[in-house]
C-alpha cells in the first residue's frame, strides 16, 4: 500500500502469467450518497466518464481507447463510484494515462448528457417492464425503507429529468476527493516503477 501526499491510496499486485493489467480506481459514492431527488445521479456519472474528457471526444476516446486494445468504463453501485481499465502491459504508459485523463478530466458535455439521459430513461422504462425487476425493487424499498438502499441505483424519472450538467460536474468533483479514494494496480506491471 503507497500513499500520496494527497491522500490517494495505491495498492499494486503483481502478476505476471498473462501480459495484462487491470487499474481500479474506486471512491465513496453509489446510492449510499444520493437523496431521492437526485437518485440515480452516481450511475449517470459513471456512464458519462467514458462519453469523452476534456481533451478528446467520446470518438476520439474511444478511438485511443480501442487502439491500444483497452477497455475502460465507469461504475457505481451502492456505496461506490468509479473507473476500471484493462490494458495490454505493452502499453503500460499510455494506458495508465489515459485512465488518469478519464478519471480526472471527464468533460460532461451537455449533448452528451443528453444522450446518456435518454438511454437511462429508456432503461428505467424496461425495468418497469420487468415483473421480476419490480419485485426486486420492491423487496429493497421494503426492507430499506427511508434508506438510500431502498432507492434503485438506475434512479426514477423524475430524478434523472431534474438532474443538470452542473449536478453531476458537482456530485464527481464532491466524490473525486483524494482521501477517499483508492486505486488498485493488478497484473503484469513491475511494483517498483
Amino acid at each position: 500500500l503507497l500513499r500520496l501526499d494527497n491522500g490517494v491510496r495505491i495498492i499494486v499486485r503483481e502478476h505476471h502469467e498473462v501480459p495484462v493489467f487491470a487499474v481500479h480506481a474506486a471512491m465513496l459514492g453509489g446510492i449510499l450518497a444520493e437523496t431521492p431527488e437526485n437518485n440515480g445521479i452516481s450511475s449517470f456519472t459513471a456512464e458519462m466518464l467514458t462519453r469523452g474528457t476534456k481533451k478528446r471526444s467520446r470518438e476520439q476516446l474511444a478511438r485511443d481507447i480501442e487502439s491500444i486494445a483497452a477497455s475502460v468504463g465507469g461504475f457505481s453501485g451502492h456505496n461506490s463510484l468509479g473507473v476500471s481499465g484493462t490494458f495490454l502491459s505493452d502499453h503500460l504508459d499510455e494506458g495508465l494515462d489515459l485512465f488518469i485523463e478519464v478519471l480526472r478530466q471527464p468533460a460532461f458535455d451537455p449533448d452528451e448528457v443528453e444522450k446518456a439521459r435518454r438511454e437511462i430513461l429508456l432503461a428505467i422504462k424496461n425495468r418497469e417492464d420487468s415483473s421480476s425487476r419490480v419485485a426486486f425493487d420492491l423487496t429493497y424499498a421494503t426492507i430499506y425503507a427511508g434508506h438510500p438502499y431502498g432507492m434503485t441505483t438506475l434512479g426514477e424519472k423524475a430524478s434523472i429529468e431534474s438532474i443538470t450538467v452542473a449536478d453531476l460536474r458537482r456530485f464527481y468533483e464532491r466524490a473525486l476527493d483524494p482521501t477517499d479514494l483508492v486505486i488498485s494496480i493488478v497484473g503484469d506491471i513491475d511494483a517498483a516503477t
